[in-house]
Order: structure tokens, then sequence, then C-alpha cells
């Protein structure tokens, strides 16, 4: 029989509900929505938890949900991923094997923070490690969820972390055979993931949402913000001023993803864009992404077999693909419970009691004694905390600078691969005509992409040691031989030197050396050259 389990998604204006049904794959068969008031969560810290118990409690008796067991789904900057490389093991023995090397993956204190994994690959294929994404998610934010769960009654089953989800359910929805980038597209953030034959090449989270675009409709047309949800989607949503700011603050971030990720991965280029979440069938978005881009953007398509709710129509399946993914393969994050069965029952007289009660008041007297350094410390935690939450848009500058020197870098790049110096020739024959004598003739000139040969008449040998020296001069060559000379006389009796010159380009790599310019290596001897050319 089918498990059914509650997949709750809180976002910064909107709580999701769903009751999924599991079996080979999730089909949600229930859900509801809550129009959260502001202040009830902040980067996926609970604030007001009383009110959202009420919220979420009132949501739930309303629905008639038959089931207490539930998956968290978190969206915060708090928790962290990375990919690491592990040996081949039974699955079994993974988490310990990751809990061991976590301060490898994380060189931080650990202590506040629970530690969750997901496997990339089934450990089919030959290769002798594979890979995993380990997450480190902060205690504090998970108890804010326990104590969520108990006052509404809830049994938590798990937890999963935002970009986890969507990656679940891009894999088991079977649409990532090409390079493609899935784009979540919540109220005041988005998750882009980049993912290619199954695998997650990227995942990048972007500071901007629908929720401002959302907010402007109510306020404009008077509605709610399920009926404002509704309107972006069947009317063009990004028409006014301030709509058109945030969709640019939206590309942008999306932009730079794309740059950083085709700077190390332009051998598998993204074929096409697909958009979810909330905002992923806001009316116009595709156009203005395909028009800065260059990549065709479209709404994910959510099967129908994953939607048994006959409430949810069409595109609107997409609101909910964190529930779904979140149901997969969550992360974990659960944490042990502890052991409170209490002491065994008999009465084994009083000496074993007197015992008892000793160690606990000298565990009292103990704990006291530590009571103040201990409050010392933690003051100067939440300090230093509340100073750092300060400084986080400083990870947006250099997310910033990651990408844009990332860009400079491939652009350099691409500049140096596509350069020759044929694209100079111009200036080439300018310099000649500035620096070669008023007499000399220039009978044939082939050039190339790594080379000119050109065949030269002059007055005399000395006219000749003249031009080849100088061409030696010329900043643009590496090498300039002499492959054949010879003297002529007309019926007057006048006498000229023809020769053949084949002068060799430098290579961009040797064009931005700082090269010595003494005469002992700019210049050979183009006398002792022509002294054994004479025919």
């Amino acid at each position: 029989m089918a498990k059914k389990i509650l997949s709750i998604e809180i976002g910064q204006s909107l709580a999701k509900i769903v009751e999924i049904k599991y079996s080979n794959r999730p089909v949600v068969t229930k859900h509801i929505d809550i129009e959260l008031p502001q202040g009830i969560i902040a980067d996926g810290g609970i604030i007001r938890g009383d009110v959202l118990a009420d919220c979420i409690s009132d949501a739930i008796e309303v629905a008639k949900f038959s089931t207490k067991r539930v998956i968290f789904v978190i969206n915060s900057s708090k928790i962290a991923g990375r990919e690491v490389l592990i040996p081949k093991i039974n699955e079994k023995k993974i988490k310990t094997l990751i809990e061991k090397n976590a301060t490898d993956y994380f060189p931080i204190d650990l202590e506040d923070y629970e530690i969750g994994y997901v496997l990339l690959d089934n450990g089919a294929g030959a290769e002798q490690k594979r890979p995993v994404m380990v997450y480190l998610a902060p205690k504090a934010i998970l108890k804010d969820y326990y104590e969520l769960a108990d006052k509404c009654g809830l049994d938590i089953e798990n937890f999963d972390f935002g970009g986890n989800s969507l990656y679940q359910a891009i894999k088991i929805e079977g649409q990532s055979t090409e390079t493609s980038m899935f784009i979540k597209i919540d109220e005041t953030n988005s998750t882009v993931s980049v993912v290619s034959d199954d695998r997650l090449m990227l995942q990048r989270s972007i500071s901007y949402g629908v929720d401002g675009i959302i907010k402007d409709v109510m306020a404009e047309k008077g509605l709610s913000y399920m009926q404002a949800l509704d309107f972006v989607e069947s009317h063009p949503a990004f028409e006014t001023d301030d709509a058109k700011e945030d969709a640019k603050l939206l590309i942008n971030g999306i932009q730079r993803t794309i740059d950083f990720y085709m700077a190390k991965n332009r051998a598998k280029p993204i074929a096409n864009i697909y958009l979810t979440g909330i905002g992923g069938a806001a009316k116009g978005l595709g156009d203005i992404i395909l028009e800065a881009t260059g990549i065709t953007a479209v709404q994910l398509i959510v099967p129908g077999n994953m939607v048994g709710d006959k409430r949810i129509k069409g595109g609107q399946a997409n609101r909910y693909i964190g529930n779904i993914g979140g149901t997969i393969a969550p992360i974990g994050f659960v944490q042990d419970e502890k052991d409170g069965s209490g002491l065994n029952g008999g009465n084994n007289g009083n000496l074993p009691v007197l015992i008892n009660v000793m160690c606990v008041l000298g565990s009292i007297i103990l704990a006291a004694a530590g009571v103040v350094p201990y409050l010392f410390a933690r003051n100067e935690r939440d300090a230093r905390l509340l100073y750092l939450n300060t400084l986080k848009y400083v990870i947006e500058e250099y997310n910033t600078y990651v990408d844009t020197k990332a860009k400079n870098e491939y652009l350099n790049e691409l500049n140096d691969k596509t350069f020759n110096r044929n694209e100079e020739i111009v200036g080439f024959i300018e310099e000649m005509e500035e620096k070669m004598p008023a007499d000399i003739t220039v009978s044939s000139f082939i050039c190339d992409e790594y080379s000119v040969t050109m065949s030269v008449e002059v007055e005399d040998m000395k006219e000749a040691a003249f031009v080849i020296n100088t061409l030696q001069t010329f900043e643009s060559l590496s090498d300039v031989s002499v492959t054949s000379v010879n003297e002529t006389s007309d019926d007057a009796g006048e006498t000229r030197v023809g020769f053949s010159v084949q002068c060799t380009y430098k290579t961009v790599a040797e064009s931005t050396e700082t090269e010595s310019d003494t005469s002992e290596t700019v210049t050979e001897s183009a006398d002792e050259t022509l002294e054994g050319g004479i025919q």
C-alpha cells in the first residue's frame, strides 16, 4: 500500500502544504495554500512560530489530510552544500563515513550544524568513487521546525533543501537528457540548476523572485495573493516599470550564472531553459529570458500522473515542484532521538536512591560553575553572528566578482584562439612603407596566418642588408629568413640585388612576453647572411 506524507514548503508570503502518496513516484492527492502575514519567516528561519503554527493547524483542519507525517522543504542561504567524491562502499556506511570526514568538507566548528547528504549517481558505473552532495544546516533552523511540528501535532519524517528537491524532481521527470537550466522562481529568491544527463553540474541561488510583481498586482487590482498569482499567469506580467525592473534583476542573476557555467563547461553549452516554481508560469517571462540570453525558455511540464488533485490545473503544478521533489530523496538533517525510557522500574533500597540524589546535586553544582562563562561566550557569539549578518551583501559582491572574472578569462581565451597576425597586415605594410628604402621593389607578396613571403629587389648588397636588419626589428615578427640572394646586371651595366625573404609572425603568447631590445637579440648579421648567398 502506498504511503502518504505531507510535504510543507514555507516561503516569504506563501506556505504550501501538499499531501503526497508515494509508491514508484510521488502523486499529489491534496493541497492547500496559506497566505502568510509579513515577518513570519526570514531566510528559512521561523520568526513568529506561534502565528505560523496557528496558520498551518487551521489549514490542516480545513484540508482534512489523512496523515500527520511531514517532510519540511527548507529554502535558506544558511544551508551550505558541497559535492565530494567518496569510495564505493555499502550505502549503510555512507552516513558514518561522511560524518567522520565532515570537517574536511566544511572546515568549521560543526557543533551547531546537522549534516545531510544525497547520492548523485546509482553507483553502477566502473569508477572507483562516486559523487555525493553533502549539506550542512544550522541546528537553530531545524529546531524552529521541530517546535513548529510539535505545536501543529505533526511528526517530522525528514527534511529537504529546496535546491535538492528541485534536482530530484527534475531527475524523476526525465527532462534532463541534454544540458539544460532549470529555474525555480519563488517569492523572494530563485534557484538555478544546470543539469546534464541527470548530473547536477551547477546550482546557485538568486536573491530575486516574483513577490514584488505579485504584490504590485494585489495593490492595483485589490486581489489576494493567490488571485494575483493567477492574474500574473494569465495576463502580461512585465509591462510596468516596476515589473520590468524586478525582471531585470532576475535576468541579470540568470545571465551571470550562465556566464559562470560556460566559463568552465564550454563543451556542454546550455540547450534549453525550463521555468518552474510559483513564478514559472508568469506570462511573458520566457520571452524576456530568450531575448536576454538567446536560449529558449519554456515552462517545465509536470507529468499528469504526478498530480491526482483535480483542483490543480495545467501549469499550476509547477507551484508545488519543491513539495513533490522533497519526498523523493530528502537530504536528512533528522536529529537522533534521545533515549527517553528513564530509569528501570523496581525498588533497590535507599542507598542507590541516595547515591543518585548526590550525583544529581553534584551535577547541578558543576553545571552552575560553568553558567557564567557560558553566558559570556554565548553573548559574544551572538554579537559576532549579528555582525556577520550585516556583511551578507559581500556574498553577492563576491559572486559578481567571480562571475565577471570567469567571463573575462573566457573572453580573453576566446580572443587568443581567434586572433591571427593577418588582421594586422595593413599595419605591417605601412611599417614597411615607413622604414624601407624608397627604391625597393617588391615583386611578389604572399601572406597567411603564419608568415609573409616576399620577393624583393634593391640597389646593392648594403641596401639588402639594411632591409633584412630592419625587418628583424618588426615587433610582429619572430623570425626573418633569406632563402636566396641573386645579383644581376642589365644591358646598361646597372646591378640589382634580388632575394626572397620569409617573415614568420610571432604567436599570441610570444607577443605578450617582455622582450629585450638589445642588438644582440634583435638582429643577426645580415652581411654574413648575404656573403655566402650570392649566386
